[in-house]
């Protein structure tokens, strides 16, 4: 037994030393593309929905945006990720996708409008940003907290919204949503109509 421990130990302590000297390698080839792009822009969006209504066992008035005209832009380097593997390298490559750095112009301001009376103190026209959420990997995020503006849009899945207020005064609603980007160009789309039950 003493012997199988003695054994164990050294071919553990071999393994170490192996993966502390790859780990130290940066020549790794990563055969990465040389010419690839690392920031997104975009000039509209796409609205989807599967609600009509609001029932009251809904979270709420869920929908998403999807850029459109998407264009990658500037280059990026490749990216190496380590990793302790027993037969492949312990410096593993992992060529990161286009526009992993976001969007070149970030969000800078948004706004949220509907064409009907949300309460008596939000007739038409003003602005109901405060109800806006946004899924985002987490639970709904107040769209005004967030602070990851880079990667509210990107170019392999949509922004998903939650707007989980209910209106008191009108129950059929259109919203339009504009967003501002860092570079002064505006982006404004609107929803089909919904309405709360």
């Amino acid at each position: 037994m003493k012997s199988f421990f003695s054994k164990f130990f050294i071919i553990l302590s071999c393994i170490s030393l192996a993966f502390l000297f790859d780990a130290c390698d940066d020549g790794l080839d990563c055969n990465c593309p040389e010419i690839t792009k690392a920031y997104l822009d975009f000039s509209s969006l796409i609205f989807s929905t599967d609600q009509q209504s609001v029932s009251p066992l809904d979270d709420g008035y869920a929908f998403e945006l999807i850029p459109e005209n998407l264009e990658f832009i500037v280059q990026k380097d490749e990216m190496r990720t380590k990793g302790f593997q027993l037969i492949a390298p312990a410096m593993a490559c992992s060529c990161v996708e286009e526009g992993y750095l976001g969007m070149k112009f970030p969000i800078s301001d948004f706004n949220l409008k509907s064409n009907a009376d949300w309460s008596e103190e939000l007739p038409a026209g003003s602005d109901l940003s405060e109800l806006l959420k946004v899924r985002h990997y987490s639970n709904p995020t107040p769209l005004m907290s967030f602070d990851n503006w880079e990667y509210l849009f990107d170019g392999y899945s949509s922004a998903r919204f939650l707007i989980d207020d209910v209106p008191t005064s009108s129950d059929t609603h259109q919203f339009t949503l504009t967003f501002t980007k860092t570079n002064g160009e505006t982006i404004a789309i609107a929803t089909e109509n919904v309405t709360w039950e």
